[in-house]
């Protein structure tokens, strides 16, 4: 996860800048081939999940989509920027911080987004095709997830302060997402698209911000 890696001699050597190019090219392929293939899913799977009834998995979902929500999101931050701000704790107050930036910017990225393209949800898709379209209708603002940007952009913060909690974090935020298919609220792409756009964020507001390029290509 750094730019420098030690050698044995305590020396740090930073990777050629082709070494570079060439991993941030193979990060974009991979992640198109994998929007590419959950593309094919999101009918399917959204027509399958309106046959299908399942007690448990309909309670999963809501407890992801309560955990996902705004408030919540907000809560779990703005507990950790009082916490450490009584407590005399750096990392923590700087984590709930963060936190609530992540949360903002997520916010109005997948705002913006969501009108420009107008996607319809998946209980609104009756036809089988796929309408685009700057939009402010009720439905038509599928893509991206939002809930499950900012779940990944405060988790993506609160983990680069405190890396022990990674998986925790990731699998809450990974509940969400997949909350949100299970509702039949969003399409596995939005929640994809939503996965990306939350880490980057959450990389770029736990940087200095003059080194955005880095937190970027660090975050991808």
């Amino acid at each position: 996860e750094t730019s420098e890696t030690p050698s044995r001699g305590g020396v740090a050597h930073h990777p050629s800048p082709i070494t570079h190019h060439v991993s941030l090219l193979l990060s974009g392929a991979a992640l198109a081939l994998v929007f590419w293939g959950l593309l094919q899913l999101d009918l399917p799977l959204a027509r399958f999940l309106r046959s299908v009834h399942v007690a448990w998995l309909e309670q999963a979902g809501d407890v992801g989509n309560r955990l996902g929500s705004g408030a919540v999101l907000v809560a779990i931050s703005g507990v950790m920027l009082a916490a450490g701000w009584l407590l005399k704790r750096a990392a923590v107050y700087r984590a709930g911080f963060e936190g609530l930036l992540a949360h903002g910017a997520a916010a109005l990225m997948t705002q913006v987004l969501k009108h420009l393209i107008g996607r319809p949800r998946p209980r609104m898709m009756h036809n089988g095709g796929f309408q685009f379209g700057p939009s402010f209708e009720t439905g038509l603002d599928s893509f991206p997830s939002g809930h499950t940007t900012a779940s990944f952009a405060v988790a993506t913060v609160i983990a680069r302060h405190f890396p022990w909690l990674v998986w925790p974090l990731y699998g809450a935020a990974s509940l969400v997402a997949v909350s949100r298919i299970v509702r039949g609220s969003h399409f596995p792409t939005d929640v994809a698209a939503g996965l990306v756009l939350g880490v980057l964020a959450g990389f770029v507001v736990a940087n200095p911000l003059r080194q955005w390029r880095e937190s970027l290509s660090q975050g991808l």
